[in-house]
């Protein structure tokens, strides 16, 4: 679920089905479309919203409506993070990452940005991507690590001090 604003959720379901949240009241469920599980969404506006599937689609709800989905990653997409109009960054379970601009989705520029941030597992299972701008989006793997994303690269993996 991603609620941009008090007065506008939009929430998914795992069969390709979307509810949204407006005037005080839940709608319909509306079919998104697609081929495969919903598993991931962010909404960087009121209206405006991406979500990823299990297959490495993404697609974007605009003017009331799902868009055809398209192919950016592969593998499922664990989480999308959309701070503006023109910007995504969506990551996978083996670590890929894909960056969405103006221009459309962008590969990631190494095959496996992330790659070494797995801590030797071969699920990357990330627990959290979120994006304050552009420039600056943060995921966190199980194993306490964390990266940031600077619109262009990934900074090196860098521990958090947890205790136990």
């Amino acid at each position: 679920m991603s609620c941009p604003s008090q007065s506008w959720c939009i929430a998914i379901d795992d069969i390709r089905g979307s509810m949204r949240f407006t005037h005080g009241a839940w709608h319909a469920r509306t079919d998104m479309g697609g081929r495969q599980i919903t598993t991931a969404l962010d909404c960087s506006a009121v209206g405006r919203c991406t979500a990823g599937d299990s297959y490495g689609d993404a697609q974007s709800f605009s003017r009331g409506k799902w868009h055809a989905p398209h192919q950016v990653l592969v593998g499922e997409i664990t989480d999308v993070g959309c701070p503006g109009r023109h910007s995504c960054v969506a990551v996978t379970y083996h670590g890929q990452a894909a960056t969405m601009t103006a221009a459309g989705w962008q590969p990631a520029t190494h095959p496996d940005p992330l790659v070494g941030f797995r801590g030797g597992h071969d699920r990357y299972d990330p627990r959290g991507l979120s994006c304050a701008s552009a420039n600056s989006c943060v995921v966190v793997d199980p194993n306490h690590a964390w990266l940031r994303h600077d619109g262009s690269s990934w900074t090196t993996p860098q521990r958090i001090g947890f205790r136990s």
